[in-house]
């Protein structure tokens, strides 16, 4: 949906690309866009929360599967998380900033 917002216009291949970029830059993981492949499988949504029929703010959820093939409607996250546009930030990128913590943090305690 475009709001004459420009970059705050919900665009999912930019959501993509935010996630990747993040994911490459933290070197945790490689990315593959086949999921049999994969250790895990992420998914992006990005969009517009709509606040009384007015467009608000643009937000990103990222979903994390196990791997091996695509997630399907019966498939349960291992990890999700929210995050909205921000002045400096893209939403995208916060939420992946918010896995690589929870990753982390459980590296740390020895569950990984």
């Amino acid at each position: 949906m475009m709001t004459g917002r420009g970059w705050l216009d919900a665009n999912p291949a930019r959501g993509k690309e935010k996630v990747e970029v993040a994911l490459r830059k933290w070197g945790r993981f490689n990315i593959t866009d086949d999921p049999t492949n994969a250790d895990l499988v992420l998914l992006v949504i990005e969009g517009n929360h709509l606040k009384l029929g007015i467009l608000g703010q643009l937000y990103d959820n990222l979903l994390v599967f196990p791997g091996g093939s695509l997630p399907d409607q019966n498939s349960a996250p291992l990890w999700q998380g929210e995050a909205k546009e921000g002045f400096k930030v893209l939403p995208a990128t916060k939420v992946t900033e918010k896995f690589q913590k929870y990753v982390e943090d459980l590296e740390k305690k020895g569950n990984h």
